[in-house]
């Protein structure tokens, strides 16, 4: 597992490229309704760009942080990020991802324990986390896949495309 802290520079960065991705999503008409209202929308794109930053900053990786074009652009280099706010969270996978491109490269959970501190508990290349066992609706939510941290792969991820392709 690999733990990361990031600066307030990096959480403010975060925070700022989260808001213009509503902005530019609200304005394409992308995810309409899909986290409800527009402060809903806000808070998880600032979050999903919060645990794109602690992935990134922990692997060594560019962080570009900028796109609305989520059907074929990756979170990080060759790989997707997804993140929770759980300590038992599990990495999400929905149906729709399935016909994205990056379902056969590698996607990395991220835990966030505080507002600067994050951990990778591991991850999985996204078509292996398409299996029966793990899909499930919780809250009322649409179905979705997710895969335990008991089942993703520990680090490092190979950074060769062609491993994934």
């Amino acid at each position: 597992m690999i733990t990361v802290e990031l600066t307030d520079r990096e959480i403010r960065i975060a925070r700022a490229v989260g808001r213009l991705r509503t902005i530019d999503s609200r304005a394409a008409h992308l995810n309409d309704q899909k986290y409800g209202s527009v402060a809903d929308q806000t808070k998880a794109d600032v979050n999903g760009c919060l645990g794109e930053m602690a992935a990134a900053k922990a692997l060594n990786r560019y962080w570009r942080g900028m796109g609305t074009d989520y059907k074929h652009d990756t979170d990080i280099g060759h790989e997707e990020v997804r993140m929770t706010g759980y300590p038992q969270g599990r990495l999400i996978i929905r149906p729709t991802d399935a016909e994205k491109p990056c379902i056969d490269k590698p996607w990395i959970l991220v835990v966030q324990d505080s507002l600067s501190c994050y951990r990778l508990p591991g991850w999985i290349i996204g078509r292996d986390g398409l299996q029966p066992q793990y899909l499930a609706a919780p809250s009322g939510r649409p179905e979705a896949y997710f895969v335990p941290q008991s089942a993703l792969r520990s680090f490092p991820i190979l950074i060769n495309q062609r491993c994934y392709a």
